[in-house]
């Protein structure tokens, strides 16, 4: 098992105190030691594997005297037999700066680094000097070892090793490293070679013991292994490493009693150790409890994102439990690192079929569709069969399935799935033949009788397939399969009562059966008959709760007769049944939309994104919500990326310009409606948002003549209002508001839309009339006080006017209405921080930030509240992630650097100013700049 570092938070540092005995606690009472006598109890009990006992007693040296060199070397030793790095480094750190020589602290600190997998730090930090003692020089050698070991460079390792023993012959460590370099490589004999010779110098070394544990351990010997793990966890019973290595080996014997003590023990004092959560996984998913095993290797990934065997557990228990997307991401990464692992193959590629992505798993599986022992294994043959016909490649269908059938003669799934494959391929006959033998072989399969009466219908053998259905019947009286097919069947022949009574017959025979409920339910809508096509979907639902597609027909029944909140309801549990699917959570993404709720709609839309990359649909819904949420940067990637897949689509194209228009950014608005134009000439939407580009960018000439031109055509898919206000535009572009009021007005008054009353409402503000404009906004609001869009351009107008309580009213307002309106809360901390309610506005810039963990404009808020409270720190924070979001902004760079002069760390400020006065960045003030970098460096 490999060994991941151990980190103590504080928390567990306190549980390791509290469990040592209250007696010792006690004793310590009645007398006082000094501190050479604390070390010399704390060095006893260490011998004695009591290195609880040992901490506390050098806790409370440390209590009468904190600057003594020797406790603080003693402890971060103790702590190193812990396992407990960073405590070590800590320690270790604070007696060299207390005069510990450094020969004597650079290999426990050395040893630290290694148990936090800080490899690369030992490399760079530790040097080996020749004037070093030998031994000395032999244990960095060793330590440098485990770091190129620790980073896979095995050959590194080995030579460091050998220097090791070279330099010290008795340190029995060179050896154990090259014994675990050998394991590494698989030589066990090689291995074992270096313990003999390890063991001859020290048998009671840990590390040597723990060799004896491992060498068996990765043969497969886990009962051998266990012995000797437990002579460990007796000589240290504090020390997790070990107790964890036992618990795992006691996993691999099935003795789940055991390793659950053991870890449960470790995860007492450690409840993040990875290698604990990971066992607790490994037994849980054993056990089949397939809930806690995800859980547990959740919790392993949250601190080792990569630890491959998590995300296999990972992923075969979301695959378990349904959870398709979940799965598909987690094997989709520990199959990046472990391409030949064919169980995990398999169960990826049954995903990705269930995805419709069938392409994807036919290549998943052909990695190992070559490997000899395939033509054996008629599972996997059967698999590569259905992805190659699901992608259209019948030759390779009908193949592979040939190969299944070859290495199981008698499997009738295979062969109706072959007569599937001929069919499609075009061999209807030879399909046929299959199909029947495939039935004659497995005669109580309905699922084969079904399949074969469909074929014959497929195949216009109308009569046949009807003789096949009635067979059926006979044979299974009492079961709804027969009369649905029958029902179907009379159906296609034009006999439509006769088509109901079977499907009613079926019903009387399984009520809620959810084919023939769904064949009346067609039936009962062409009759318009909307209350039984409300009872058939009970039924269904009654029967099956989580039949998604009655969920879905149910919602749509209910919108269309006006009960949105009951259609959302649905679409939410059908979304929730399977979140990997995309009908639902397009429709559930789209009901958000319809209901004003764009952040709600993008979650859900972007939850299935990854799934389905390419989907031109999800990608306009996404993008569409993204600009209805006042996310116009997010918008221009969704909407580039959804160009890229459909270059010769107008409409993908418009979307982007529209993207660039509510961003602000009129060159790329105008490059991008310049390539509409180009894929649709006459396209009116795209010449009148031209209009306002050019407008925008003072390119009034050139939007006038388009404008002309649009008037003279009259596209029949514009009218005077968009006219109007294409000529609004042109005027507020030159700051004529007089003019643009009166066409904002026409415009107004042809489409009574939010969208021309922001426009006319803007234009009279800026132009002096702030009260009418003011005055217009809040009428249309007590008509329309649910359009949260206008209410946040009013509460901005409010903002500029610099009215802050009546801007924070309206702020309000919109948070209430849409809590996770990221850029409102944001506004909204802004205005609280300018009334001095700094707690407030704490509150809302926070939530803004988890609203929106990407914007820069947010953190920058966020770095100027914190500057105000003086909380230099999490300035710091804000202004290094607005910073990194937004690479080129020289000003976000000086603002990070301000916040590192005020929380006092004048040597990292002085660095980001050396990069903004040597970075490619337009400096405004450059002498100021300079100036205050040279002041720093003074």
């Amino acid at each position: 098992m490999g060994k991941t570092p151990i980190r103590l938070s504080s928390l567990a540092a306190a549980l390791l105190i509290a469990a040592t005995p209250i007696l010792l606690a006690g004793c310590d009472k009645q007398k006082s030691y000094t501190v050479e006598e604390r070390l010399d109890r704390a060095r006893e009990a260490r011998s004695q594997g009591e290195l609880r006992s040992a901490i506390l007693e050098m806790k409370n040296a440390l209590k009468e005297n904190p600057n003594s060199s020797a406790a603080r070397y003693l402890l971060g030793q103790l702590y190193i037999d812990m396992e407990d790095g960073g405590a070590a480094e800590k320690e270790l750190t604070l007696a060299k700066s207390l005069g510990v020589d450094e020969e004597a602290i650079i290999v426990p600190l050395s040893e630290a680094w290694i148990i936090q997998g800080e490899y690369e730090k030992v490399l760079e930090k530790v040097a080996i000097s020749v004037n070093l003692p030998p031994a000395t020089q032999a244990a960095l050698r060793i330590v440098h070892g485990d770091a190129y070991r620790g980073l896979g460079r095995l050959g590194d390792a080995l030579t460091s090793y050998k220097m090791a023993a070279d330099l010290d012959p008795n340190n029995p460590l060179s050896l154990v490293g090259q014994a675990n370099v050998a394991l590494a490589q698989r030589d066990i004999e090689g291995a074992k070679a270096n313990l003999a010779k390890a063991a001859a110098i020290d048998a009671n070394n840990f590390k040597v013991i723990t060799l004896m544990g491992d060498i068996p351990s990765a043969q497969g010997d886990f009962k051998s292994a266990i012995e000797h793990y437990k002579k460990l966890v007796k000589a240290r019973p504090e020390n997790l490493f070990y107790r964890t290595v036992l618990a795992w080996a006691q996993t691999n014997t099935g003795d789940f009693k055991a390793a659950t003590k053991n870890i449960d023990r470790v995860r007492a004092i450690l409840p993040d150790y990875p290698p604990a959560n990971h066992i607790k996984a490994v037994i849980a998913f054993k056990q089949k409890d397939y809930r806690a095993a995800k859980e547990f290797a959740e919790r392993t990934l949250s601190v080792d994102s990569n630890h491959m065997a998590a995300l296999l557990i990972q992923g075969a228990s979301a695959y378990t439990l349904g959870q398709i997307e979940q799965a598909n991401a987690s094997l989709t990464r520990y199959l990046a690192a472990v391409p030949q692992d064919r169980a995990a193959r398999k169960m990826m590629a049954s995903i990705q079929m269930a995805l419709g992505r069938a392409d994807d798993a036919y290549n998943t599986l052909q990695m190992i569709a070559n490997e000899e022992s395939a033509s054996k294994d008629p599972d996997l043959l059967n698999m590569i069969a259905r992805a190659a016909l699901q992608k259209g490649d019948y030759e390779s269908g009908r193949r592979y399935l040939e190969d299944a059938l070859a290495a199981e003669p008698e499997s009738a799934t295979t062969m109706a799935r072959l007569g599937i494959a001929e069919i499609s391929s075009g061999n209807v006959e030879k399909g046929l033949d299959e199909l029947k033998k495939a039935v004659s072989l497995d005669p109580k399969s309905i699922d084969k009788r079904a399949l074969l009466v469909l074929q014959l219908l497929r195949a216009k053998r109308t009569d046949e397939a009807l003789a096949q259905a009635r067979d059926l019947q006979k044979e299974q009286p009492k079961r709804a399969v027969g009369h649905t097919l029958v029902g179907v069947i009379l159906a296609i022949k034009g006999d439509d009562a006769g088509a109901r009574k079977q499907f009613h017959e079926a019903l009387a025979r399984e009520p809620g059966n959810s084919s023939a409920s769904f064949n009346l339910v067609r039936y009962a809508t062409l009759d318009k008959n909307w209350q039984e096509v409300r009872r058939l979907l009970a039924g269904v639902l009654k029967k099956e709760p989580n039949n998604q597609r009655a969920l879905l027909l149910l919602a749509d029944l209910e919108r269309q007769q006006g009960d949105d909140q009951e259609s959302l309801t649905l679409l939410q549990k059908a979304a929730e049944l399977k979140p990997e699917a995309r009908e639902p959570a397009i429709l559930l993404a789209q009901a958000y939309l319809a209901r004003g709720d764009s952040m709600n709609a993008i979650a859900t839309a972007r939850k299935v994104a990854p799934i389905y990359p390419q989907d031109k649909a999800l990608l306009e819904l996404i993008g569409k919500a993204e600009m209805a949420a006042g996310q116009p940067d997010n918008a221009v990637v969704t909407f580039d990326k959804l160009a890229e897949l459909a270059p010769a689509d107008p409409q993908a194209h418009y979307l982007l310009a529209s993207a660039h228009e509510q961003q602000g950014n009129w060159v790329a608005a105008e490059r991008t409606l310049a390539k509409v134009l180009n894929l649709a000439p006459r396209s009116a939407r795209a010449r009148i948002a031209m209009v306002r580009a050019k407008a925008s960018l003072g390119k009034f000439a050139e939007a006038e003549q388009l404008l002309k031109a649009l008037i003279a055509e009259k596209p029949k898919e514009l009218d005077v209002g968009d006219l109007e206000a294409a000529r609004g535009v042109i005027a507020a572009a030159r700051q004529d508001y007089k003019s643009a009021v009166v066409a904002f007005a026409a415009a107004y008054k042809t489409q009574e839309n939010s969208i021309n009353l922001r426009r006319l409402a803007e234009a009279e503000i800026r132009g002096g009339n702030a009260a009418a404009g003011l005055k217009r906004l809040e009428t249309w609001l007590a008509k329309y006080p649910k359009d949260h869009e206008t209410r946040f351009f009013l509460a901005n107008q409010l903002l500029a006017m610099g009215r802050l309580n009546d801007a924070d009213s309206s702020f309000q307002l919109v948070v209430n209405a849409n809590p996770k309106n990221a850029v409102a809360l944001n506004n909204l901390a802004w205005v609280k921080l300018q009334q001095k309610d700094a707690a407030a506005s704490v509150g809302y810039i926070e939530r803004a930030l988890k609203a929106d963990p990407e914007n820069p404009e947010i953190y920058d808020t966020a770095g100027v509240i914190y500057m105000a409270m003086k909380r230099y720190r999490d300035a710091v924070g804000a202004y290094r992630k607005a910073a990194d979001l937004n690479p080129t902004s020289a000003a976000l760079k000086e603002s990070y650097a301000n916040a590192l002069v005020a929380d006092n760390r004048k040597a990292e400020a002085r660095e980001v100013l050396r990069e903004l006065l040597d970075g490619p960045y337009q400096l405004s003030d450059r002498g100021r700049i300079n100036q205050r970098y040279l002041q720093l460096s003074e």
